[in-house]
């Protein structure tokens, strides 16, 4: 048997740890842009929210780039520990920012997304609509590939942003999980399936979302939302690069 060299071995190590890591922030990300519920705002007003997100800042070793985030995690810790009314609170700004049902801020799904940024800039309207477009059908074509099924209860379109956060996150797991077996095909394999999807759907719009997030939230949880993925979009731009 040919011994495995060490620095062979860091390398892998690190991949393993990078990509689990992209997949848990992925998946936070998920979670905190599904509607509220009493479970969910509970697990976010306790502190093991920011327990976990530094633990993968650090796992990524960007945890002293984001500092701003660090305190975006103590705001959301101190406006919601100190209501009886977190639940409510919640439910109030992710229907004023999400879920209104004829004014939303922030669509949720890349195809109305990216045909209301259209019109907001003078732009003839695709006339996008929910679980039929271009964008939805592209997307559940990605998640066949894999096999995935969204881990919503509710029957959401394939395109929207929880989804595709999961698909991400995922595609991350799947890698980290295929180069600890030594399966070096395999991985290559979903290595490049992950920067297909990235070209064809996240990198159109989550930039955008994500920076929508920050500047229409009166609320730390979801400006932090908008912090984090801004963050995230970094990180996947970069190990893109990486893997191309």
């Amino acid at each position: 048997m040919t011994p495995i060299g060490l620095s062979n071995l860091c390398s892998e190590r690190r991949i393993i740890v990078k990509h689990t890591a992209m997949a848990d922030l992925c998946n936070i990300l998920s979670f905190l842009l599904q509607v509220p519920t009493i479970e969910s705002a509970s697990a976010i007003c306790t502190e093991s929210m920011s327990h976990d997100f530094r633990a993968i800042t650090s796992e990524l070793g960007i945890d002293h780039d984001v500092s701003s985030i660090e305190r975006g995690l103590d705001d959301v810790h101190n406006r919601l520990s100190g209501t009886d009314d977190a639940l409510n609170l919640l439910r109030r700004e992710y229907t004023r920012l999400f879920n209104h049902p004829k004014h939303p801020l922030i669509q949720l799904y890349e195809g109305v997304f990216i045909d209301s940024e259209l019109v907001s800039q003078g732009k003839e309207s695709a006339h996008a609509c929910l679980f039929i477009n271009p964008a939805a059908v592209d997307a559940e074509r990605y998640y066949a590939r894999v096999g995935f099924v969204c881990s919503s209860g509710m029957r959401v379109p394939p395109d929207c942003i929880t989804t595709q956060l999961q698909f991400l996150g995922i595609l991350h797991s799947l890698i980290a999980v295929r180069a600890q077996s030594g399966e070096e095909e395999s991985c290559r394999q979903v290595c490049s399936l992950l920067c297909e999807f990235w070209d064809d759907h996240p990198s159109n719009w989550f930039d955008s979302f994500f920076n929508k997030c920050s500047l229409l939230s009166n609320e730390p949880l979801y400006r932090l939302v908008g912090n984090m993925g801004h963050e995230l979009v970094s990180l996947e731009i970069r190990c893109v690069e990486t893997l191309l």
